[in-house]
């Protein structure tokens, strides 16, 4: 076995699995969700390295969506593909660090992640927003799915602080519901690369 071989052999392959990035574990599948900013970033880190485009699409913030015109999986795939060539490093952000969390309001926050690879660092400031939501479910399926106003959907009862009162309208006779779901939730609003130190 010649010299250049050996060297494909014990350089190219920790390069090629350093251009795969990591593997989700089954944990990451399980913490899957938008509670904090972290936590969809990290459920956006998890979709991007499993190339689970829908998943991804999820963690998009409704403004972002509008803004874009992402109407769709489809629309998102050619967005992502373009952010891919205007960012470089993007793709890696599924192995990003996070650097600093910073609160912009109290619907808002940016979280500074920084990315290494091939010796070279590159940090991105990726915006989050505040959403609220609600879903009402017959059976295994997701009946109304919209946004709406939390503080106007849920509220403690005036005479009982210990009681809180959730409402909201559906079409549906509510002894046909199986689910009802309330909450708010942190979505994507922005990328952006900014220069490492």
């Amino acid at each position: 076995m010649g010299l250049s071989r050996i060297l494909i052999v014990l350089f190219g392959a920790p390069m090629l699995a350093a251009c795969v990035g990591w593997s989700p574990a089954p944990e990451d599948w399980v913490a899957i969700g938008f509670r904090t900013p972290e936590t969809t970033l990290k459920t956006f880190q998890t979709a991007i390295a499993s190339d689970y485009p829908t998943l991804e699409y999820r963690c998009l913030s409704s403004g972002l969506r509008r803004r874009e015109q992402l109407r769709g999986e489809i629309a998102y795939r050619e967005f992502r593909d373009r952010l891919a060539k205007e960012i470089p490093f993007f793709r890696r952000i599924a192995t990003a660090e996070v650097i600093e969390i910073t609160e912009l309001g109290p619907d808002r926050q940016r979280i500074l992640a920084e990315v290494s690879a091939f010796f070279v660092e590159r940090r991105f400031q990726i915006d989050f927003v505040r959403e609220d939501y609600f879903e009402t479910w017959l059976g295994d399926e997701p009946i109304d799915d919209e946004g709406g106003n939390f503080d106007q959907m849920v509220w403690r009862h005036p005479k009982d602080p210990r009681r809180i009162h959730a409402e909201v309208e559906s079409q549906w006779d509510e002894t046909e519901l199986t689910e009802l779901r309330i909450g708010r939730e942190w979505k994507i609003d922005a990328f952006a690369q900014v220069e490492s130190p």
